[in-house]
């Protein structure tokens, strides 16, 4: 015995404004075309049939129509023209079958909330303009795996257990993810942002990527993030961060990484094939941390790593190590090998002490970095740089002394 299944033809099944409409598909990809304003109007009937369907409707309604019903359209579309817009999906009987949900709000002179309900049914939802965006899985079982936001003004809520890639595009709103407890892996695609906040209490490991256009970023909390990645082609630039429970931070970000706060002191940095400038600041580390291949900066905010910490700057030809002139002439004071930075640094070419106020830094025991920048113009001293070396000075530095070998 043969079977033969069939599939039809997409069919284009046009929706009239002020009519009760009926429209139903058929096996093949259907597209419903409710483009004409408001043609998406009460009392319509649609059903997609078992095809993966596409409905696109304009209206200047700030929600559905009332008593319409959408069953079996796989794709909604809206281009939302009135004062926002509010979907759910989750009204009894109204909807069923829809997968995918984008809302367009950017339509010059609207202005108003987006929001959106679903059911466990939606995987996916993208939200473009609105004043704030809020979107809420309300499911037993959430199916809400990936959020996009574009060009809000205001806010984005995420509220799903399932969600695992967060896309930001031109945008510099915060944004908050509510799940509850659990395993799970989150990626957040920043596009363009240019401030906020990126907040998931629950995720469990986060990856951040840059993509289109470079990024800078308020504050990244991820609280419950063991393992902390950033990639793309696009630098990222976060102010600050929050990383409680991580023991492990990576850069595959060809273009730069900037991180804001102090890298924890059992947290491992890692610069895989990061030839961008990674800039970075570290306590007194006792792991193992390398920046890759760019042109990096790491501050030490102490006179020495921890016992186990070190630095290795990578393949750069311009790696920065930064410090206060006061931790530099501490960590450069002894020769004794258990009291001196040298030992713990490598791969630096360049060196930067801040606030000198009389201390005296000697590049002799600070791995022989021989292109010096001081600031601050009290009395003090460099001493062995080494001859054809450079010094910088931010400052008159009128009483400072450099002596070279």
């Amino acid at each position: 015995t043969t079977t033969t299944t069939t599939t039809d033809a997409a069919q284009s099944l046009t929706l009239k404004a002020a009519v009760a409409d009926t429209v139903t598909g058929g096996t093949g990809a259907d597209t419903v075309d409710g483009t004409v304003n408001n043609s998406w109007s009460s009392n319509d009937v649609v059903d997609g049939g078992s095809g993966t369907d596409t409905m696109n409707v304009q209206t200047s309604l700030v929600a559905a129509p009332a008593n319409s019903t959408v069953n079996n359209v796989e794709n909604l579309n809206i281009t939302a023209t009135g004062a926002g817009y509010t979907l759910s999906t989750a009204a009894a009987d109204n909807f069923a079958g829809i997968t995918a949900i984008s809302i367009d709000a950017t339509t010059a002179g609207t202005a108003g909330a987006l929001a959106v309900t679903t059911k466990g049914d939606a995987t996916s939802v993208s939200l473009m303009g609105g004043t704030t965006q809020a979107i809420t899985d309300s499911a037993t079982t959430d199916t809400l795996t990936s959020v996009t936001s574009y060009t809000s003004s205001g806010a984005l809520t995420v509220t799903s257990d399932a969600l695992t890639s967060l896309t930001l595009d031109t945008t510099g709103q915060n944004a908050t993810v509510t799940a509850a407890a659990g395993t799970r892996a989150l990626t957040v695609n920043v596009d363009g942002v240019t401030a906020g906040t990126i907040t998931d209490a629950e995720a469990t490991t986060l990856t951040v990527n840059g993509s289109g256009a470079n990024s800078a970023i308020t504050a990244i909390s991820a609280a419950k993030a063991t393992s902390v990645t950033f990639s793309g082609d696009k630098t990222i630039a976060s102010a600050g961060e929050t990383f409680t429970a991580a023991t492990a931070i990576t850069s595959t970000n060809s273009s730069g990484v900037t991180l804001g706060t102090a890298i924890g002191t059992a947290v491992t940095y890692t610069g895989t094939d990061s030839a961008g400038v990674d800039t970075i600041t570290l306590g007194a580390s006792t792991v193992a941390t390398t920046t890759g291949a760019g042109d990096d900066v790491v501050t030490i905010g102490a006179a020495a790593l921890g016992t186990g910490g070190s630095v290795d700057a990578g393949a750069g030809t311009g790696d920065t190590l930064t410090m206060s002139a006061a931790n530099a002439a501490t960590a450069t004071a002894s020769t004794t090998a258990s009291a001196k930075l040298a030992g713990q640094v490598s791969g630096f070419e360049k060196a930067s002490f801040t606030a000198f106020t009389n201390q005296t830094v000697d590049l002799a025991l600070l791995d022989n970095i021989s292109h010096v920048t001081s600031a601050g113009d009290a009395a003090g001293q460099i001493s062995n740089l080494t001859t054809g070396g450079t010094y910088v000075a931010t400052d008159a530095s009128t009483s400072l002394t450099v002596t070279v070998v």
